[in-house]
């Protein structure tokens, strides 16, 4: 069984579903399943254990990303050749699948440099630029890194593709930071409360949704592209 993790219900929706919980598995086919995780490297891995009992043998990352360099707009497609750790380890993508997937997007030209794993929400452009200094990383996400890590020790495949959603240049609002629960979500009440707090951040928020819906767009052609090719997973690996 081919297994998709995606940290929001926002994110699976680019892969024709209705916005599922945070925590519950959906099949897109027999042998694809897609589970909601929640935001952050431990319900990644907490997913991926779950998924892994019921017979996944091959993990797939899809979602959004923080881009770090100017050269990735909103909306850019990854495809990373490999992933950087906090701790500085790096995990390269299984070869044949994500050749498979190069071959089946390259009219796509997605972006095929590292990406880097953070723990936190990199909120400022300052922030995202350190760590491209740092690392040399492309883009930024807080679960598919880790989740690599977790794929490698394992000895599963393991393969993301991501989509840019706020750019080296974007700030994350404050009021959308204090209005994500434990699972990322966003409380509305919450988010309205900040804005009326705070109202000069509707104008990053507005710039920020732009971005979200971009990057969703990219992500929808995407999936219409390798839904029906099983997203590019090699026979050779097989199926449960």
């Amino acid at each position: 069984m081919l297994a998709i993790i995606v940290a929001l219900p926002a994110e699976a929706i680019s892969l024709g579903l209705r916005r599922p919980r945070p925590g519950t598995t959906v099949k897109l086919s027999p042998q694809i399943a897609l589970r909601v995780a929640g935001v952050g490297p431990s319900r990644a891995r907490a997913a991926a254990e779950e998924l892994l009992k019921a017979g996944a043998c091959a993990i797939l990352s899809w979602g959004c990303a923080a881009g770090l360099t100017p050269q990735l707009a909103d909306g850019a497609l990854l495809l990373p050749r490999d992933f950087l750790l906090p701790s500085g380890a790096r995990i390269t993508a299984d070869w044949a699948w994500w050749s498979s997937l190069q071959r089946l997007l390259v009219d796509f030209n997605p972006f095929l440099g590292t990406l880097a794993g953070s723990e936190q929400v990199l909120a400022t452009p300052a922030r995202k630029q350190a760590l491209f200094e740092a690392t040399g990383a492309s883009a930024v996400d807080m679960e598919s890194p880790f989740l690599a890590g977790w794929a490698a020790k394992r000895g599963l495949p393991f393969v993301a593709v991501r989509s840019v959603c706020d750019t080296v240049a974007t700030a994350i609002p404050q009021a959308v930071l204090t209005a994500s629960d434990e699972q990322g979500q966003i409380s509305l009440l919450r988010l309205l409360a900040g804005i009326w707090r705070q109202p000069y951040q509707l104008k990053d928020l507005v710039e920020l949704a732009f971005q979200f819906r971009t990057a969703h767009a990219s992500l929808a052609r995407a999936a219409a592209r390798l839904c029906p090719q099983r997203f590019g997973l090699p026979h050779a690996k097989g199926e449960s």
